[in-house]
């Protein structure tokens, strides 16, 4: 858990909290995880407007992510159940199986949705993060984190593609 003040960069900006200033019980931190959340339905509304050829998949994509973030106030009757993560899970393994993974990191560059993507795959990543350390103070919905670790791997396959797809080189820090 990253511990300080707001801080913020042109491409996301992530809230953090002290110890101090938690409630104890972890409903602070599943508001900082819910932020995150509906942070990243934005962004993929944002990808949808421009991204038809997914146009299905993202409409889904985006319902289970704003599903999730009300799953974590829930002790029961989850709505993120195993056929939505089945949906998510199946996507991931046809992207998988259809785009061709870099062997480096690959810079948040090229077509103007690669950086967004990049993004996207940021925020779900703290997100579960967050998750792993409110997890340690209340029972929450292993569903949510499910779909923040999926959400996390798809943008970034998304993020190969659309460079791919559109004709753009790759830009490694590693190779």
């Amino acid at each position: 858990m990253i511990f300080g003040d707001f801080k913020c960069s042109s491409y996301i900006a992530v809230q953090t909290i002290s110890p101090e200033e938690t409630d104890g019980n972890g409903y602070d931190l599943c508001r900082f995880i819910n932020g995150e959340i509906y942070h990243a339905t934005a962004l993929i509304g944002q990808i949808r407007n421009e991204m038809t050829e997914f146009h299905v998949e993202l409409k889904e994509w985006q319902k289970i992510l704003f599903q999730a973030g009300g799953d974590l106030y829930k002790t029961g009757n989850f709505t993120v159940d195993g056929e939505k993560i089945r949906f998510l899970t199946d996507w991931l393994t046809h992207l998988q199986a259809t785009i061709e993974q870099p062997k480096g990191f690959v810079l948040p560059f090229g077509h103007h949705l690669n950086p967004v993507f990049h993004q996207l795959s940021a925020i779900a990543t703290q997100a579960e993060r967050w998750y792993v350390q409110t997890s340690r103070l209340m029972p929450l919905s292993h569903g949510v984190r499910l779909v923040l670790y999926l959400t996390s791997q798809i943008a970034f396959l998304l993020s190969v593609y659309v460079n791919d797809t559109y004709g753009f080189e790759h830009e490694f820090v590693y190779e």
